[in-house]
Order: structure tokens, then sequence, then C-alpha cells
């Protein structure tokens, strides 16, 4: 993401993220639920900023890791809100592995 040894490129970056926070990596979640809400190096997308959020903070819904909620919550429709929910319950249920990302089709 920052370029430290390599040329800077924030979607490979993201996609490294990706790569890790599907392996239940904590800090690539928290990481990947950042770069969502950003929008560096993918899509801006909120439900999966809240998503990855949800995800990392599973165990832990205090602190840092609700006031990441919170800061992401300020920014959403209580819909956007339910589908993150729902996606997040999808990709712990059926493993993180089969949580698709780019065009994710979820049920």
């Amino acid at each position: 993401m920052e370029g430290k040894g390599v040329s800077k490129n924030t979607t490979e970056g993201a996609d490294w993220f990706r790569r890790a926070a599907v392996q239940n990596y904590k800090r690539s979640q928290r990481s990947l639920a950042g770069v969502y809400f950003l929008g560096d190096g993918v899509e801006q997308n909120l439900t999966y900023a809240y998503m990855w959020g949800l995800i990392y903070a599973q165990d832990d819904l205090e602190g840092e890791s609700q006031a990441m909620l919170d800061l992401f919550a300020k920014h959403m429709s209580k819909k956007e809100i339910e589908d993150a929910y729902k996606k997040a319950v999808f990709c712990l249920q059926n493993t993180l592995a089969k949580c698709e990302l780019n065009n994710a089709k979820f049920r």
C-alpha cells in the first residue's frame, strides 16, 4: 500500500489485504475495512467496509473496534448497515475463503 521496498500500488496492496483477511488475519481485516471505507486501491464501498469491520471485531465490539464501526455508520444508511451484517454473517458461516469481495454474490 505504501510502497516500502516496492513500487506503491494501492490496488495490489488492497488485494494482499484481502488475501490475508480471508485467512482470518485480524490486522488485515481491519486494514481492509479502512481500504473500503476510503476507497484506497478499490472502489469505495461502505457496506464492505462495515462488513470487514464487523468480521474484525466479532470477538471484541468495544473500544477501537466499536469506534471504527461508529465512524463507518455515520456515513451509511440503515439498509447499508443491515446489508453489511447479512454479508458478515454469510462470510462467517460459509468460511471467509468463500467470501468473494469483488463482484460478490451473497445470498
